[in-house]
């Protein structure tokens, strides 16, 4: 709530339908997948020897998530 500056109930509310509207399963894998590109264009943004380890890390979630059968 002091994030958003909105109720839990409402920032749910407005999560899961965003994600339904756009196709995308909010408790799943389609999230998780959106979540690791997400952190890999923050972290590309500036490179480090942290982040390039952490790059490593979310491809290779990526690759486990995407090799999962849906």
């Amino acid at each position: 709530e002091k994030f958003l500056g909105l109720p839990i109930e409402l920032a749910n509310r407005i999560y899961y339908r965003t994600a339904e509207l756009f196709g995308i399963d909010g408790n799943g894998r389609d999230i998780q997948i959106l979540a690791w590109l997400r952190f890999l264009h923050v972290v590309a943004l500036e490179l480090s020897p942290l982040e390039t380890f952490r790059i490593a890390q979310a491809v290779d979630k990526l690759k486990e998530l995407l090799d999962e059968k849906m």
